[in-house]
């Protein structure tokens, strides 16, 4: 056993310690009365929240196969979707959000002899993905404005502060990156790229690689711009989906404010390890709810529910994942 394994074997239970202690928060003592609670659900509209965050997973998926055309790689529909919900299921129950993405890497990468392009479809992937939902974040802003001034919750204003700071920063990286041409023609800037090359020349070719691969989509801007659009669409179906389980609980809060919690968790569930944002997720929906007004039960019960259709989906990626490995 390597050096580094027990610190991994530690950092993976401390992660599934959070989740379990995430969870007995949310459900505060209430576990017979949110029981009840979901029995009373319109199980209707349950179905149509399931399926509404199935089109999302769906888009998901489509946006990593036109990504792999535009390298060149061409994979049939099915192999991607059978690589997409496989890798689903492991980043819904594995600390961290990557190990899918690690089995997807490694999959397309026996398929294509450009290893660092394999890698560069996932990134660009996730890219496209986290800046739509940061998009979302700083629309959602305008009409969730006065929820979050009146609000006495400092945090959710710590959150939202956190998040809105952190979507801008991304965006001006994503801008920067844009216009990095013109940038390296800046004289301090080109100094420090020469000094960072001369004194770490491996990471600088891994660097000078990732870089072109990532300007084969910038030169298909086009394409990328669409996917954007389709991923701003795909995070909306995820606010939706949550919003639905809210009307299906009878509750009367505005979709504004399910839409902007479930970005707020995603967005915060891609820096902490925690496997899928459970338990992360669960918290945030509840404290949102709350603040908005809605009973201890209902707030604990509709974020639960929403979990419980994450992990009905990982189930269907687990499923897949073993009929892929069973037919190969």
């Amino acid at each position: 056993m390597s050096e580094k394994q027990p610190r991994r074997i530690a950092i993976k239970l401390l992660a599934v310690a959070a989740v379990f202690a995430l969870i007995y928060w949310t459900i505060g003592g209430q576990w017979q009365d949110i029981i009840d609670t979901t029995k009373k659900a319109n199980k209707a509209t349950l179905f149509i929240s399931f399926l509404v965050y199935g089109v999302a997973l769906y888009i998901t998926c489509f946006r990593w196969h036109v990504l792999l055309k535009l390298q060149g790689i061409h994979l049939p529909h099915s192999e991607v979707l059978k690589l997409h919900y496989s890798g689903y299921f492991f980043n819904t129950t594995t600390p961290g959000a990557v190990t899918g993405d690690l089995i997807k890497v490694a999959a397309v990468m026996k398929k294509s002899d450009e290893k660092i392009v394999a890698a560069m479809s996932i990134f660009v992937d996730r890219l496209i993905g986290l800046t739509a939902l940061l998009i979302i974040v700083l629309l959602a802003l305008i009409p969730a404005k006065d929820f979050l001034l009146s609000t006495e919750d400092h945090e959710i204003k710590l959150a939202v502060l956190t998040v809105s700071l952190g979507a801008l920063a991304s965006l001006f990286c994503i801008i920067a990156y844009c216009f990095k041409s013109s940038l390296l023609k800046v004289s301090l800037i080109n100094r420090i790229t020469s000094w960072f090359n001369n004194k770490f020349p491996r990471l600088g070719v891994a660097f000078n690689e990732i870089i072109k691969a990532g300007d084969l989509y910038q030169n298909k801007w086009q394409a990328c711009l669409g996917l954007l659009f389709l991923s701003i669409f795909a995070h909306l179906c995820l606010g939706i989906s949550f919003y639905l389980i809210g009307k299906s609980l009878g509750l009367e809060v505005s979709p504004v404010l399910f839409i902007l919690s479930m970005q707020i968790s995603n967005a915060l569930s891609a820096v902490f390890p925690l496997p899928g944002g459970l338990g992360l997720r669960d918290t945030i929906g509840k404290t949102f709810l709350l603040a908005a007004g809605t009973s201890s039960i209902m707030a604990a019960t509709a974020p639960l529910l929403y979990t419980g259709i994450i992990l009905a989906w990982g189930l269907i990626g687990a499923l897949v994942f073993v009929y892929w490995h069973l037919t190969k």
